[in-house]
Parts: structure tokens; C-alpha cells; sequence
């Protein structure tokens, strides 16, 4: 942290906290959170700024949505083009309690590719081969909604299936085509989205015509004016 403190000293910088503050992860270590304590911080989830504010008291912290953009493939998606795809897709880092998780879904008679060391354009392809993307959560202590995760596959028109999270509170993940489900009913969510090609492209319409609003812009102007006031 010495380094970017040289880099960001006398700047009127933001930081961007994309780290679950709860989840006991290495990353938040005690120089990590005292770093946040001395900056506006721009937090994707108002949970993560409650978090840190119990860990060190009063911060200059707002929330600043994660908002994903409708790709053109996601406006060409039909419903037909939805049933041809059968495979589920995760990626990203495997722990026990996602291996598990994936092992009910895939108990219930569900595909499951998993992509652990996939990027770019192939990440890219992979979910749009995929009928939906699953988002488990990482850590067995902290359930806040993995935003940045799943800005792609919602931003390419892809279902996304979510255990349950703690949510931003500026931004609807359910009307932008996010299922959440408690873990235990997450294999029958899969299998209803397997099953229903015409509720994927609802869901894909909802998303598109959500990110038509305005209203996100105003968000973000809001928590850009709360930060110039800060700095």
C-alpha cells in the first residue's frame, strides 16, 4: 500500500472498493482498511460500507453502482437461440463450499461447465454458449452480491442464477435478469431455466429495458458529487 499512498499523495483521487469487507479474505488486511480510512471511497455495495465502517468507524464512503451495458449480441437474442443452449457455465476461483454447490446442481441432471482460468474473448464465448452463468458465493462468512462478476454475463443477455446476497441498495440486480435463491433451491431454479427458454429472454427484455432509465445516471452524478465534496 506504500507505493500507491506515493501515488495518489496530494491527488484529488476516489478509491474503488471492489473487496468484500466481511469475508476475512488476506485482502483486507489492517493497512488495507486504514488506506480506506484516509480516502473517498467509491464501495459497489452499501453492505461493504457498513462493514467498514464497524471495522474503523466513520468513513468518507458512498455507493457507487456497478452498472452493466446491454451488449448488441444481448439485443439480437431470440427465444429460439436460448433453447439451443442446454450447459450452465461457472467461472472464476473454486472453493469447497462452490465445489459443493455445484455438485447439487449438477446431482439434479444439470451441465455445468466450469472455466477456472478463462478471460477475454473466450470468457466471452463461453457465456454466450451457455444457457446461464451460476454465481456462487466464495466465502462460507460474507454473502454480498459478486456485482462485478456478473456485470458481463448481464451485460452479453445471459440468465444469471445467484445463491442469495446481500444486494445494493441503488441498484435492482432482479430486474436487470438476476435469479437469487436460497443454496437448497438452486438446482430447481436451474432446471425451471433449462426448461424455460421463453423466461431467459423475459429476463434479458427486463434488463434492456431497466438500463434504459435514466435515473442510473443520476445515481452516479450524486455519488460523484458527494466525493468532490470530500476530497
Amino acid at each position: 500500500m506504500s507505493e500507491l499512498r506515493k501515488v495518489l499523495l496530494n491527488t484529488k483521487s476516489v478509491v474503488l472498493n471492489l473487496e468484500q469487507i466481511a469475508s476475512g479474505s488476506f485482502y483486507i488486511t489492517e493497512d488495507y482498511l486504514k488506506f480506506l480510512s484516509e480516502r473517498v471511497v467509491f464501495d459497489y455495495n452499501n453492505n461493504n460500507i457498513l462493514s467498514l465502517r464497524e471495522k474503523i468507524g466513520e468513513v468518507r464512503a458512498v455507493e457507487f453502482p456497478l452498472i452493466p451495458v446491454p451488449s448488441e449480441m444481448a439485443r439480437r437474442i431470440t427465444v429460439r437461440s436460448i433453447s439451443e443452449k442446454n450447459r450452465f457455465l461457472f467461472y472464476g476461483a473454486l472453493s469447497n463450499r462452490r465445489i459443493n454447490l455445484l455438485q447439487k446442481i449438477r446431482d439434479a441432471g444439470i451441465e455445468v461447465d466450469v472455466a477456472t482460468n478463462l478471460y477475454g474473448a473466450k470468457l466471452g464465448e463461453a457465456i454466450q454458449s451457455s444457457r446461464a452463468v451460476l454465481n456462487f458465493h466464495f466465502y462460507e462468512n460474507s454473502s454480498v452480491f459478486e456485482a462485478a462478476r456478473c456485470l458481463r454475463p448481464v451485460g452479453l443477455g445471459a440468465s444469471v442464477i445467484s445463491e442469495s446476497s446481500l444486494k445494493p441498495k441503488n441498484i435492482d440486480w432482479e430486474q436487470l435478469g438476476v435469479v437469487f435463491s436460497e443454496s437448497d433451491s438452486l438446482a430447481s431454479i436451474a432446471q425451471t431455466t433449462l426448461a424455460n427458454p421463453v423466461e431467459c429472454f423475459r429476463r434479458m427484455q427486463r434488463m434492456i429495458d431497466s438500463l434504459a432509465d435514466r435515473r442510473w445516471i443520476d445515481i452516479c452524478v450524486e455519488a460523484i458529487e458527494f466525493a468532490e465534496s470530500e476530497v
